[in-house]
């Protein structure tokens, strides 16, 4: 077995995405690779279409009201 490079995910998290270390540790690796790919399809790099206005609403409505909820 591979060793995992944890601290490697964890640059790419807090840089890429903004994530604190709280919620990096509490993500799941489902949520690292949805948030991945989700800022690959947001920069358009090359792999795949960049996300369209309708998607990048989507996403931004979804994140402020999981946010909103956190906070309740």
């Amino acid at each position: 077995m591979t060793e995992i490079n944890w601290r490697r995910y964890a640059e790419v998290a807090y840089v890429s995405f903004g994530w604190s270390p709280e919620t990096f540790w509490r993500a799941t690796p489902m949520d690292f690779w949805c948030a991945y790919h989700g800022f690959r399809k947001l920069r358009g790099d090359g792999h795949g279409d960049p996300l369209s206005r309708a998607e990048l609403n989507d996403l931004l409505k979804s994140t402020l009201r999981r946010d909103k909820e956190s906070l309740d």
